[in-house]
């Protein structure tokens, strides 16, 4: 007998067994991660499908390891439930519908036979083809079809589970094989399908669980060996996908109309799929509208866990030198686009609700909109920093392309953003992740923010950027004034009483950032004349401390920045002047009116 077939049967599959097979299945995926990466070129060359599939079976690694063993449906329903909550890009999103499926039809039954298992896995690609409004051969979808229909075929003939499982595989990679034969793309590339390859890696895990017994750490050492032709570094994939944001949330009702909600949904974008039941559906969407997406969706049942992945952005960093150091930051300096993308600047987005409203900065609301919705809405609008799983999604794919991340974020005494960042450093132990307190806000991280981005991109180590990044935050310094302090009050970062107390007198604030990062108030001013004090305490400390950039932001204010930046012009005989308007996110304490003025000093 040829020893690779020896081996005791086995006739059934029961639920433990069900489980160390898919945690084993989705470590192999989680261990190819980065190959999957390079080789991501459908539906969009964003470099991500290996973070996005890792993402998703990581959530049901974490759910099955804490769950006690049981019976197979049981088992099959809580992985459903767990790729479905965890499920991130298209690959991750078919994946758990087909998981789904999968659930569905174990629902009988406390273990299985080959048989048993062949019509089930079959009836689960219907799932997952529903799922889809445009299937496209020779994706994931095609090689999960042929597995299954060839394990219902061998399970006619086969009554051992290892020796099935893995003719199947066989036949499996002979589908991977012909992936570009089905996708010009690929073709073009030189490459499989990385959907596919991810689904090949699970069937991998699962198959040495079954034959061994054992959990191992399996390796696609192909990544060693990609060719200048590959996904990694091919010209092929400097064409961007037609729509910018990869959009995904969930929806929570009562009998949603699946079929309804997708005819309409088509008018948004591609790339879209409808995973889960009609009670809870998860969304996946490449649109250019996010917000219309989420507020579409909000007529049939609760939206929730909103995310917008910007996915020009996404490919631009997964084409990048991967000795070149990753920026992170969030969103609360404001966002010029051109700006992000010439610095290669990667942006976690702070969120903010207006009552039930959410909304994700820069990305579902934009300043007009926010400035609006401030002067109409009953509710005082209110700030969240990201969740650490914003900041883990952000590092796991940069991760997969840059040996060296450097997070720089908002003053740790203003907000919680920057401990949501660190949080996550327990997950990357063998990543090189560095984090920065800024000290600062608004257009002042921003100017800290672009002095670190050009001198990473002059080729210093990270010793040499975090030490110059210690120093420019030092000399960065911001000033601000607020047209009313209606908006300090409402937003808590002033009393009632005072509030109260400065509208009598019509005294206006005039605030700074101390070296601490904290806000502090330098003195008042009469309404109406609070600009020109500002002015006056900026142009004093500017030239003491021989300030030589500079930035004026505002809230819908235009006229009022340009004011004070042609006298900045004037004073100091420079035309490096940075104007932008101020994030929504501070506009909620500062609201419409407000002026920053800020310098960099040498």
């Amino acid at each position: 007998m040829n020893k690779k077939t020896e081996h005791y049967k086995i006739k059934y599959l029961d639920g433990p067994r069900l489980k160390r097979a898919l945690i084993a299945g989705c470590h192999a995926i989680v261990n190819n991660q980065n190959y999957l990466n390079a080789i991501n070129v459908f539906p969009v060359p964003d470099g991500d499908t290996g973070t996005n599939m890792a993402t998703t079976v990581r959530q049901v690694m974490a759910d099955l390891t804490e769950k006690s063993d049981g019976e197979i449906h049981k088992i099959s329903r809580e992985v459903a439930d767990s790729a479905l909550m965890g499920a991130q890009g298209n690959s991750g999103v078919i994946l758990a519908q087909y998981f789904f499926g999968l659930a569905e039809e174990m629902t009988k039954f406390d273990r299985v036979t080959t048989k048993d298992f062949g019509k089930a896995v079959q009836k689960s690609v219907q799932y997952a083809y529903d799922a889809l409004a445009f299937p496209r051969e020779g994706t994931i979808i095609t090689v999960i079809r042929d597995w299954a229909n060839k394990v219902n075929q061998l399970a006619e003939e086969m009554d051992d589970f290892v020796e099935m499982l893995e003719h199947a595989l066989e036949h499996a990679k002979e589908s991977l094989a012909n992936t570009p034969k089905l996708l010009k793309v690929l073709a073009d590339a030189g490459v499989v399908d990385a959907g596919a390859q991810g689904f090949i890696n699970l069937l991998e895990g699962i198959g040495e669980f079954i034959e061994s017994g054992e959990i191992r750490g399996l390796e696609n050492k192909a990544l060693e060996t990609i060719q200048a032709t590959s996904a990694a570094s091919s010209t092929v994939f400097a064409e961007p996908g037609k729509y910018r944001y990869c959009t995904e949330c969930f929806v929570e009702g009562e009998n949603i109309p699946r079929k309804e909600v997708e005819a309409k949904m088509r008018e948004f974008g591609d790339s879209l799929i409808l995973a889960g039941s009609n009670e809870k559906i998860k969304i996946h969407i490449h649109t250019d509208e996010p917000r219309k997406v989420f507020d579409f969706l909000s007529q049939y049942g609760t939206v929730s866990r909103e995310k917008a992945d910007d996915m020009r952005a996404q490919q631009k960093a997964s084409h990048v030198d991967e000795n070149t150091i990753a920026l992170v930051t969030d969103s609360t300096w404001g966002l010029l686009q051109d700006e992000l993308e010439k610095y290669n600047i990667n942006i976690v987005p702070v969120r903010m609700s207006f009552g039930n409203e959410h909304f994700i900065d820069g990305v579902t609301i934009t300043a007009d909109e926010f400035y609006k919705k401030l002067k109409t809405e009953k509710e005082h609008p209110t700030t969240s920093q990201p969740a650490p799983g914003d900041f883990k999604r952000m590092f796991e794919f940069l991760a997969s392309h840059y040996k060296t991340i450097l997070s720089v974020h908002l003053a740790g005494s203003l907000s919680g953003t920057l401990q949501s960042a660190v949080s996550m450093k327990r997950h990357f132990p063998d990543q090189d992740l560095h984090f920065i307190d800024s000290n600062n806000l608004s257009i002042g991280l921003g100017l800290i923010v672009r002095e670190i981005a050009k001198k990473i991109q002059s080729g210093a180590s990270i010793e040499e950027v975090v030490s110059f990044a210690e120093s420019v935050k030092s000399r960065v310094k911001v000033f601000a004034a607020v047209d009313t302090v209606e908006y300090l009050v409402k937003g808590g970062r002033v009393s009632k009483l005072k509030g109260g107390l400065a509208n009598l007198l019509k005294k206006v604030p005039v605030l700074t950032v101390t070296d601490e990062g904290k806000v502090e108030k330098l003195g008042t001013a009469s309404r109406g004349k609070q600009f020109d004090k500002l002015y006056q305490i900026f142009r004093d400390l500017a030239k003491k401390n021989n300030g030589y950039r500079f930035a004026v932001a505002h809230s819908k204010a235009p006229e009022l920045a340009e004011k004070y930046a042609e006298k900045i012009r004037q004073d100091f005989s420079t035309d490096d002047i940075y104007v932008m308007e101020i994030s929504p996110v501070l506009g909620v304490h500062f609201g419409p009116g407000a002026l920053t003025l800020t310098f960099l000093g040498k």
